[in-house]
């Protein structure tokens, strides 16, 4: 049999005589309002995670009413004007910044990817016109400037910018294309290339 803790505010112990913990915790429930870690100590029981989690805070009447703001771990003692630590929840801005980003880590790799293409799309096509591969990027090129971009990319928070992505890769197809394959391009190029002519000094007459 194991005495129940309780003690009320003129310092008097409950009297009660319980069966075992199980019959100690249904007793300080029904008739104490519920039960604290220090009482579960105090009768010479170690409390379990469940215990932890249903023991009661804040003068709250039920377990029921516990379960929001059940205690996270057990310290021992009571800071002033609480019973118990409290699990830090989160706000719904937190919530959906966690979920932002775990959703940006699950399409990262496809991120990657498609700014790999998009970066070989313009460096490949004016090595291709110029006739100078080496303006060509190299595969750790590509390979940083994708993660650069990508970065940006989470940081500025457009993850949803799918639309105005596609718009943005099919110009660039098209654009890439039709200039690798007629003169304009090449003429382009030459004209980037070619040095700017000073205008000739006019006679002096």
């Amino acid at each position: 049999m194991i005495r129940c803790p309780f003690v009320n505010e003129a310092g008097e112990q409950c009297q009660i005589d319980c069966d075992g913990p199980t019959g100690l915790k249904q007793h300080m429930s029904k008739t104490h309002g519920g039960y604290y870690i220090k009482d579960l100590k105090a009768a010479g029981i170690e409390p379990s995670n469940k215990d932890i989690a249903r023991a009661l805070d804040n003068g709250r009447k039920s377990i029921a009413e516990t379960r929001e703001g059940a205690p996270d771990v057990d310290t021992g003692e009571e800071p002033k004007g609480t019973r118990g630590l409290r699990q830090k929840r989160q706000s719904a801005t937190e919530r959906a910044e966690a979920e932002a980003a775990a959703e940006f880590d699950r399409l990262r790799p496809l991120l990657l990817r498609k700014w790999k293409r998009r970066l070989r799309i313009p460096y490949s096509l004016w090595a291709r016109l110029s006739g100078d591969n080496s303006i060509a990027l190299s595969d750790d090129e590509l390979n940083e400037g994708a993660e650069m971009h990508v970065d940006f990319v989470q940081a500025m928070g457009w993850l949803r910018a799918g639309k105005i992505e596609a718009i943005i890769d099919i110009g660039m197809w098209h654009g890439g294309t039709i200039l690798a394959r007629s003169d304009l391009g090449k003429n382009l190029i030459k004209s980037f290339m070619e040095p700017a002519k000073e205008p000739e000094e006019e006679e002096v007459k």
